[in-house]
């Protein structure tokens, strides 16, 4: 009998792939030669390599502030007194010249407090002069704004300066998962920096007597095509709070127009090439639910390793069907992210109207708008919004008669309603980061109020003047008068001592400044957030 060629032996084990490999590179792994296995797993180990040292750079610029602040004898770089009575130190964030003589419109600190980006207007003297390198970029910079990226605990020059082209609006700043900066513009752009880039890629100018580099946006979204961006100036802009173990395509940021506008950008490290094939992987289209990469290939820079892509778009100030009477379009006015589902956000109209909106264009979030107070003559403009960071479903709307309302996410009606402490519409709501029963209003009169609602519910527990000649406005903006806040805390360390919280001041036609409140207003109570939900839910 003939005899059957001895089968070919062959290996069928599969080969182990890395969970973390895209689609393509775990088939390359699996399937093709040697050299494919081994670029795919230098590919995987690079990956995990730049998640670890993203991870790292945070808790190591956080020592670093540690060490900085204890080398401080614990004042982090701060003058031992403060205009405020409820502050006990403070600073003044002077940009360098020939920068120095710019009014600052808005602040924003980063997690953590180890950093805060300031937003300066408008020069205003006259242009400089001369066709050398260094005049032409000081010329360029005073064609527009820029922002000054600085250190708590070295508030006397700044770490970065950024050239903005046009001017900036509002201003946001994040150090995880990568350290970056965005601005809104009066122009309708919104602009980032990579402050991770080399300082050689741009121009270099002499500021306050030293050579500095004027860091240019790495993207703008003015370059895109048109439809893509704002047509309107920006009013608000806000990043989603970073994850655990976060890369730099999961920081998602959302802009508010005054036409109403609602863009939601994701951030993009590399081309619209490999952003395609990741799609691609992933089994999404191209184009679709407000997606089209083509409409952003020319607003990043040249060189530039960041970029931002819209993925959605929302009109938030479409009248509803029963406002029949109205004549002109609804303005927004300001806007906040839901702590727990960043897809959705709450904004406030000069109508009156405090809407839900989602990113997404199926989702029908509810409530879909909440309501005024019981009093009609109230529904006035909804001026400021603010979440509570301990309890996320809380959060606080102040109107232009100068009430507070308290909301929860489960009902339409406000819990609570605070009369205004003064003639004088609410301008800008903050919740404390630190203590979860204390939360501050400004109101037209640049006066700030302190509410405790452990202490007293329904009134102010302390108020002041932020200045005697300062009237800030909500509704033009960029305007040089216009009084903003923020709020920065920096968690308990062990060698610098406890917990404590920095207020960020500008406008009012006086300098940028940094207030470290006092540990009465910083330092949370035994308790405290167990006991907010318990004065919410005893309302």
């Amino acid at each position: 009998p003939s005899e059957l060629p001895e089968e070919i032996e062959r290996d069928d084990q599969a080969c182990h792939a890395p969970d973390d490999l895209a689609t393509t590179a775990r088939r390359a792994l699996q399937d093709q030669s040697d050299s494919a296995r081994t670029a795919a797993t230098l590919s995987a180990n690079t990956a995990r390599l730049n998640r670890f040292l993203g991870a790292a750079s945070a808790v190591v610029e956080a020592l670093c502030v540690e060490n900085a602040l204890a080398g401080a004898l614990g004042d982090g770089g701060l003058c031992p007194h403060s205009e405020l009575p409820m502050a006990s130190r403070s600073a003044e964030l002077v940009p360098p010249s020939p920068f120095d003589g710019r009014p600052p419109v808005d602040i924003s600190f980063a997690p953590g407090a180890g950093g805060v980006l300031v937003a300066y207007g408008p020069h205003p003297g006259d242009k400089p002069r001369g066709k050398r390198r260094e005049e032409v970029a000081l010329r360029r910079a005073a064609a527009g704004g820029i922002l000054c990226v600085w250190s708590v605990h070295q508030p006397a020059e700044p770490r970065e300066v950024l050239r903005c082209a046009g001017l900036p609006t509002c201003c946001a700043i994040a150090s995880a998962p990568c350290r970056v900066a965005l601005a809104g513009t009066a122009e309708g752009a919104v602009q980032l920096w990579d402050l991770r880039d080399s300082e050689a890629r741009h121009e270099r100018a002499t500021l306050g007597g030293a050579m500095r580099a004027l860091r240019s946006a790495a993207f703008s979204s003015h370059g895109c095509a048109l439809n893509e961006g704002h047509e309107a100036p920006v009013v608000a802009l806000a990043l989603a709070p970073p994850t655990a173990a976060a890369e730099a395509e999961d920081l998602v940021a959302t802009s508010l127009d005054s036409a109403g506008r609602l863009l939601v950008w994701q951030l993009l490290e590399g081309s619209l090439t490999q952003l395609g094939e990741r799609l691609s992987e992933e089994g999404l289209p191209r184009e679709g639910d407000g997606l089209n990469l083509d409409a952003f290939a020319y607003g990043q820079t040249v060189g530039a390793r960041l970029r931002l892509v819209r993925t959605s778009a929302v009109h938030v100030c479409a009248l509803p069907a029963r406002a029949v009477a109205a004549v002109l379009p609804a303005t927004a006015l300001c806007l906040a992210l839901l702590p727990l589902d960043p897809s959705r956000c709450l904004v406030g109209l000069d109508n009156g109207r405090l809407v839900q909106v989602s990113r997404y264009a199926n989702a029908r979030p509810s409530p879909a708008e909440f309501a005024p107070p019981p009093d009609s003559s109230r529904a006035r403009a909804v001026t400021c919004l603010a979440f509570s960071p301990s309890l996320c479903s809380a959060f606080l709307a102040g109107r232009a008669d100068g009430s507070v309302s308290l909301y929860t996410l489960s009902a339409s009606l406000p819990l609570l309603v605070l009369e205004p402490p003064a003639l004088a519409p609410a301008v800008q709501l903050l919740w404390s980061p630190s203590r979860p029963c204390v939360f501050l209003l400004l109101d037209g009169d640049a006066t700030l109020h302190f509410y405790d609602l452990l202490e007293r519910r329904w009134a102010p527990t302390a108020s002041a003047p932020l200045y005697s000649h300062a009237k800030s406005g909500f509704g033009t903006a960029g305007c040089d008068a216009q009084v903003r806040l923020a709020l920065g805390a920096r968690v308990e360390a062990r060698r610098s001592g406890g917990a404590c919280c920095y207020l960020g001041v500008v406008g009012g036609g006086g300098a940028a400044a940094v207030h470290l409140l006092e540990e009465a207003q910083a330092v949370p109570r035994p308790n405290e957030a167990y006991r907010l939900h318990e004065v919410v839910d005893g309302l």
